[in-house]
């Protein structure tokens, strides 16, 4: 990306920026694909407390009742924890690639513009990286992962 900003005579020298962005924009989406939704972030081991107890005697339904209790609290917080990793995971992926897309920004800005307002050409990256992640999108597997 950053070899094309810098090819000599470019008579659109823009169209390297906004293929930059669309780069970004369609690894990222990429990379959010295989990671999966946060709806879908769980814990793996859950199972086994699930199995276990029906291994447990039971003495009364109080017992039970209270040891349910616990264990569902328990899940609970530890499914917390893992929707926190995976919410401050997601943020930090969107500042990095946010990061990327901006020097990406100054050295296009530094070789074909260098007086120029950024704003614009921040727009430009910011909307071809969507772009990308759009096209990332319409070529992905379908969820069942079997192609149609």
């Amino acid at each position: 990306m950053v070899h094309e900003i810098h090819e000599p005579g470019q008579k659109h020298p823009e169209e390297s920026l906004v293929r930059a962005g669309r780069t970004v924009g369609f690894l990222e989406q990429a990379r959010t694909d295989a990671v999966g939704p946060a709806e879908q972030a769980a814990w793996d081991e859950k199972w086994m407390f699930d199995t276990a107890i029906g291994y447990l005697p039971a003495y009364d339904s109080e017992v039970q009742a209270g040891f349910d209790y616990v264990v569902d609290k328990w899940l609970a917080d530890e499914q917390k924890h893992i929707d926190k990793e995976f919410t401050d995971g997601t943020y930090k992926a969107f500042q990095k690639r946010n990061e990327q897309l901006m020097a990406l920004t100054d050295e296009w800005v530094k070789l074909h513009d260098a007086g120029a307002i950024r704003f614009k050409y921040e727009h430009t990256v910011d909307t071809a990286s969507g772009a990308g992640a759009d096209r990332a999108k319409a070529v992905a597997p379908p969820e069942s992962g079997a192609a149609e």
